[in-house]
């Protein structure tokens, strides 16, 4: 049997390796270091829960823990682990949009992320799905 920590990878792995290096790319190549021990200790330390481990799991490899806890703290902590899991993806959505205001250079990448960023949506849906069997 797949443990969740092995679904969220295999998820951010899909999107890992879509996108050839780009020259002005500015984010630092993604990272698979978070061991399945790691994130479990990070998950436990900060309270995140399945499907929520799971959707913090791909934002933490591809934008790094410091700016996931900073995401986790701007969506709050009421609601289902599901319904915090839809608001951090919403909100990494934001984040997203803003850099590309930021600097526009970025706006080559949208496209891509922003399909990265719903094919999460339609991950948590199976996720949820799957818990409710």
């Amino acid at each position: 049997m797949t443990t969740h920590f092995e679904q969220a990878r295999q998820f951010t792995q899909a999107w890992a390796s879509v996108h050839p290096p780009h020259s002005v790319d500015r984010r630092q190549d993604e990272t698979f270091n978070l061991t399945p021990d790691t994130w479990q200790r990070w998950c436990q330390v900060n309270g995140l829960p399945w499907p929520l481990a799971g959707v913090a799991y791909d934002i933490a490899v591809d934008h790094g823990t410091l700016r996931l806890g900073v995401m986790l703290s701007e969506i709050g902590t009421y609601g289902t682990p599901a319904e915090r899991a839809a608001r951090l993806i919403d909100r990494r959505e934001q984040f997203l949009r803003a850099a590309v205001q930021a600097l526009p250079s970025q706006r080559v990448f949208l496209k891509s992320w922003l399909r990265r960023v719903n094919a999460q949506r339609a991950w948590l849906v199976q996720q949820v799905t799957a818990l409710r069997r």
